[in-house]
């Protein structure tokens, strides 16, 4: 077994070269053939292979790496086999003798051994089925044009070239063969997965997104999250926060939510924590739109593109974004864009089932892009309390949405409870009131708000209270609103 695992060994580390061009993997590879070479002399040949996955790659003929792989090829083999040179004639008379052997055969005339091991050493080493799996790996590989495929196969009828061309045909010549057609039928699968592991050892675009917003973008702010949720950058939102209270207080109780702000508040300042734009209520806006950037006033910008359907970017709002906006921050994986990717369109899964081409990570194209003339924050330390407040108002902007009134000013009193500033829960309640019909009190609340001086936001809040100035009849207040 020992020479046909350094043979498969040396076919394995030609693959290997398809992804990996340092000098070290072609001094291993070299290493390889000069090891299966000094075991069983065929297992030179496996130097050929070495050859075709460093020319299917289309590098240089003439790059040293190549040529020092051949040239560690000899020298391991001729240090195992140092009586080559020590005994040169003995070692060429004997060369020629089992090539003589292969050619006249041993008795018998079993005929080339092209046929004969198709017919007969194949199939009784590895059975008709193994031969019909063959003959598909041959199939699949010479359609998909797959280049781990490429080598095996060329291994593959590299041997059986030479191996098969003399009367000497021993059914144990074929065993190497079946390894190969088994490597051949799995090329595929087992490439897929090693690169998919490999990929994932990647930091992801999200992720590099993510450390960008942090280092750069001011804890609390609101950015436009467009080209869907799958490919959003993971960051630590209010709205996720609002979802894990809720669920800890409806398992644990309000109580012990007081006690673990408590405990909270004694780490010491939390992560930073963002807004996102889109929403359930305005998720139709995913592909993109300056009226919900308008709207929401809404400093930053982050969105993706991918193949996948998942991230989809509309070009007008693109081409929109370019002239009122300037991007900040830029992050594509190389080979992105390249042909012949495999993506299962149905999963929100950012890495290739097969095709994966140059691809250097996972993850969507991720642009990020700050809108021209608008504050970009006062950068502030957020306390934990000021964190939750803002958590529990997304509940209140949530309920809102739903018309349901007493949640909504429910949560935005805890809210209060937590930060007596807090202008978005001050906000709330006023949309409570204005929603109920009780302008008075919506007046009061819009002023509270106002009065805190924080302009992100102050301008949809001084409209509506227009609206209240408007529906009393007071023209003048409502035009000077």
């Amino acid at each position: 077994m020992g020479p046909r695992r350094f043979f498969v060994g040396a076919v394995c580390s030609a693959v290997r070269l398809l992804q990996r061009d340092a000098l070290r993997d072609y001094l291993l590879a070299g290493g390889l053939v000069g090891v299966a070479a000094a075991c069983k002399y065929p297992g030179a040949l496996a130097g050929v292979w070495v050859v075709a996955a460093h020319l299917i790659m289309r590098r240089a003929f003439f790059d040293r790496r190549l040529w020092l792989a051949g040239l560690t090829a000899v020298a391991v083999f001729a240090l195992l086999s140092p009586y080559v040179l020590l005994d040169f004639d003995t070692f060429a008379t004997h060369l020629l003798s089992q090539a003589g052997q292969l050619e006249r055969g041993r008795g018998g005339d079993l005929g080339r051994g092209w046929w004969y091991h198709l017919h007969f050493s194949l199939a009784v080493n590895g059975g008709w089925l193994a031969l019909g799996l063959l003959g598909l790996g041959v199939v699949e590989t010479l359609r998909r044009r797959h280049a781990v495929g490429w080598v095996v196969l060329a291994a593959f009828l590299g041997y059986y070239a030479v191996m098969g061309s003399g009367q000497t045909v021993f059914a144990r010549y074929a065993l190497p063969l079946m390894a190969l057609g088994l490597a051949l039928v799995l090329a595929q699968p087992l490439y897929a997965s090693w690169r998919q592991l490999s990929l994932l050892g990647r930091v992801d675009t999200r992720v590099q997104a993510r450390a960008w917003i942090e280092a750069h973008v001011p804890a609390g702010a609101v950015l436009g999250n467009f080209g869907g949720w799958a490919g959003d950058v993971p960051l630590r939102s209010f709205e996720g926060l609002r979802w894990e209270v809720s669920h800890f207080e409806r398992v644990f109780g309000r109580e012990q939510m007081d006690r673990a702000l408590v405990f909270l508040e004694e780490l010491g300042a939390p992560v930073p924590f963002y807004g996102y734009a889109l929403q359930r209520t305005n998720i139709a806006q995913a592909a993109g739109s300056m009226a919900e950037i308008e709207r929401l006033e809404t400093t930053w910008v982050a969105l993706h593109r991918h193949p996948l359907g998942y991230s989809r970017i509309d070009s007008t709002f693109a081409g929109e974004l370019r002239t009122r906006a300037e991007r900040v921050a830029h992050f594509v994986p190389q080979g992105l864009w390249g042909e012949g990717a495999d993506y299962d369109m149905l999963d929100a899964f950012y890495l290739p089932l097969a095709g994966f081409g140059t691809l250097e990570r996972p993850g969507p194209e991720i642009e990020i892009w700050r809108k021209r003339g608008y504050p970009v924050g006062s950068g502030l330390e957020w306390e934990s309390r000021s964190v939750f407040a803002r958590a529990y108002v997304a509940g209140a902007s949530s309920a809102l949405g739903k018309k349901a009134l007493d949640e909504a000013d429910a949560l935005a009193r805890r809210a209060l409870e937590l930060d007596g500033e807090s202008v978005d829960a001050w906000y709330a309640l006023a949309m409570v009131r204005q929603l109920a019909g009780n302008l008075s009190e919506a007046e009061s609340f819009y002023r509270k708000r106002l009065n805190l001086q924080d302009p992100m936001g102050a301008g949809v809040a001084m409209h509506n209270l227009g609206v209240i100035h408007e529906r009393r009849g007071a023209t003048e207040e409502a035009e000077e609103a």
